[in-house]
């Protein structure tokens, strides 16, 4: 699950966090922020 849908997730929502692999999941977040115009 990542962090945007995590913060979007209801009160008592079951959540499980696995391993990622770390390019991959970096590379999302700077697209993540570049489309929302934040800094990364």
């Amino acid at each position: 699950m990542d962090i945007a849908r995590l913060a979007q997730a209801a009160p008592g929502t079951s959540v499980q966090f696995i391993q990622g692999d770390l390019a991959v999941l970096s590379e999302e977040w700077r697209q993540f922020s570049r489309f929302f115009g934040l800094p990364f």
